[in-house]
């Protein structure tokens, strides 16, 4: 049935285009940002101080130096220190914004950059986002607005003015123009011809989502807005902005960086996507891909080459036509529902060829004798995938291992997909463990688990001092909260501190309505308290996300350490029911290869659909039919 899938869309398939050329797990740890400046990559971590690189030959890694800044530098370890966040480069200065304020750093020797201290009074703000241009600086600050800076003197900026915001979250500016991300609102300001360095509001547009980057390039601004994906946005001087396309990804959009004059590359959590837009329609196509198995926070790119800043580790792409074979995987975590001992349960895993030569597979099997792989692979053609079946015979409780894959792939010739099952902790299918825990933000009194009977409950665990989970509370605040009946579906975030003002600052800095818990019990730093151990699962070494759906009887529905918010909301969506199904176009009753088949129709206008069949082909519930919707329905009828 597989091929027969494949067949189907063969024609709107792509050519994935990026091969993995270096990589470099540096002593930076919670990297939230990176640049490209001539031959030097800069890559900013909270922990452990900012990375620098010698790029000359773009293939390769050479790393320079890791620099800490003053005032406990590069985070300090632990959650002290300047926690650097984000940065832009204007000539032999790198200006980062940290918890102690702006830094500025002589980056002329970038072998031994020098700390010249701060930009005056920004001590005392929260801040995002900057970008720099000509002699301007720009700095998102929240609640403070846009901060405005003229570097003609770049040692020793001197304030100008302040552009208001609700919630500055990323600012770009070219010769005319500064645009803020002001939560989910897109704010173009135009500059004054007859004053220098003021600006006047030209335009406002309203986008899905909190938007958490943006980027400009030949007439088009690009807004990176979380699980919604990446907005292109005509902003040519003879029209008003217009919103030409809106790409989804297929996880959660953080950073972007431009190349090749139309490509846009995409940070996108778990891998790299590369866009491409079409300059005659103003659409967006994907034409880049490949999942790093790593949380991807950030992106920099010089010509065709592409590095992603990983959370932990920095990796080199090149986008281009693959020469020889290139394995991909549809997931490297395969976590089972549970399993009564003596019994078994199978879970999917495609993998594909995306490269120009057959994929030559020399060895693969499962680390734990528990999990059995039912159809090894063998070989696999340029563009030719195999769904693989793992299953899982259940005889012990919190049994884990891995997949292991050996091919000819040059850049990845062992690729490992985990195995979790019946984990000593919280399993898709168990009842879901009550508690009873202090509303300390948005509410008052507490709030029972077991007392929401009748309610979906999405649950979020989070600390507010670690990074991901900004961007990913947000998301949940429009995609989730804000969408549904609150009656009908409760969405909570349970915290691992009772400290009011980092509480309050969170909620502000990212616009949440919903409930937030206080989880007692907590040994301190970023680690949660006892109900984050009741809901254990397995992780790669970084305690958040931790998200859990429990349905209306108290059953866990959805547990996941990464973000998919696609899939959240499609264990939503059939939790709520309805009249119609996901998936099933045809309202037969099942998910079947049919179904697929009207979805193609739809996405290529062969037949015109009814309102239920609209809705039940929006599998990702993003309001448009198309391929990725295809993809999460195999993925589906794959189990």
């Amino acid at each position: 049935m597989r091929s027969a899938i494949l067949a189907l869309f063969l024609g709107i398939s792509f050519s994935l285009n990026l091969s993995i050329l270096d990589y470099d797990n540096p002593s930076a740890t919670h990297i939230l940002d990176a640049e490209v400046v001539d031959d030097l990559l800069i890559v900013v971590g909270m922990i452990g101080g900012i990375e620098f690189y010698d790029i000359s030959n773009p293939e390769s890694l050479n790393h320079l130096t890791s620099f800490n800044l003053s005032s406990g530098g590069g985070g300090g370890g632990g959650g002290g220190g300047a926690k650097p966040n984000c940065v832009s480069v204007s000539g032999d200065y790198a200006y980062i914004t940290t918890k102690n304020g702006v830094a500025i750093i002589d980056i002329s020797n970038p072998s031994n950059p020098q700390s010249l201290g701060y930009v005056s009074n920004t001590n005392n703000l929260i801040l995002e986002n900057l970008d720099t241009h000509d002699d301007l600086l720009a700095v998102a600050a929240h609640e403070d607005g846009v901060l405005l800076y003229d570097i003609t003197n770049p040692s020793n900026p001197t304030y100008i003015s302040t552009i208001e915001a609700d919630n500055a979250w990323a600012v770009a500016i070219d010769d005319y123009h500064i645009y803020v991300a002001d939560g989910s609102t897109l704010l173009d300001y135009f500059k004054l011809e007859s004053f220098e360095n003021e600006y006047a509001l030209l335009a406002s547009i309203e986008l899905s989502n909190a938007i958490k980057d943006i980027t400009i390039g030949d007439g088009y601004v690009y807004a990176a807005i979380g699980s919604d994906g990446v907005v292109a946005i005509n902003i040519m001087a003879d029209v008003t902005p217009q919103i030409t396309d809106i790409y989804d990804t297929s996880a959660m959009a953080n950073r972007l960086d431009i190349f090749d004059g139309n490509k846009i590359a995409v940070s996108d959590w778990d891998d790299v996507e590369v866009l491409s837009l079409d300059p005659e329609y103003g659409t967006l196509s994907l034409v880049g891909y490949k999942n790093t198995t790593r949380r991807t926070m950030a992106i920099a790119t010089k010509e065709n080459y592409i590095y992603s800043a990983e959370w932990a580790s920095v990796q080199v792409f090149e986008f281009g036509e693959i020469d020889g074979p290139d394995i991909d995987l549809s997931a490297y975590e395969l976590n089972y529902p549970y399993v009564e001992n003596g019994s078994s349960e199978s879970l999917f895993l495609d993998v594909v060829n995306n490269g120009s030569q057959t994929l030559y597979v020399s060895s693969n099997y499962t680390t734990n004798s528990e999990f059995n792989v039912v159809n090894p692979l063998t070989s696999l053609e340029p563009g030719e995938s195999q769904t693989v079946e793992i299953e899982y015979f259940a005889n012990s409780e919190n049994s884990s291992g891995s997949y292991r894959i050996f091919s000819n792939d040059e850049d990845e010739s062992e690729i490992i997909c985990e195995t979790n099952g019946n984990i000593n902790g919280a399993n898709i299918g168990d009842e879901a463990p009550d508690f009873n825990l202090q509303i300390v933000a948005n509410g008052n009194g507490s709030f029972q688990l077991s007392d929401q009977i009748g309610s979906v409950v999405v649950i979020a665990f989070f600390a507010p001092n670690w990074p991901v989970c900004s961007p990913e509370l947000s998301d949940m605040e429009t995609s989730i909260w804000q969408e549904y009946n609150q009656d009908e579906v409760i969405t909570i975030g349970i915290i691992n501190t009772n400290s009011q003002n980092q509480i309050n600052t969170f909620v502000e800095e990212n616009s949440i309505t919903f409930p937030i818990l206080y989880d007692p019990g907590s040994s301190g730093g970023v680690q949660g308290g006892d109900t984050y151990d009741d809901y254990y699962m397995p992780n790669d070494g970084s305690p958040y996300p931790r998200d859990f759906i429990v349905d209306q009887e108290g059953i866990i529905q959805y547990a996941n350490n990464e973000i998919d918010f696609e899939w959240m909301l499609y264990v939503i969506e059939n939790l709520l029911g309805g009249d119609y199904v996901l998936g099933d176009v045809n309202s037969d009753g099942s998910i079947d290869i049919l179904d697929i088949v009207l979805m193609v129709n739809i996405i290529l206008s062969v037949l015109e659909p009814t309102d239920l069949q609209l809705q039940a082909s929006d599998l990702n519930v993003d309001g448009v039919i198309n391929i990725l919707d295809i993809v999460q329905i195999v993925n589906i009828i794959l189990s």
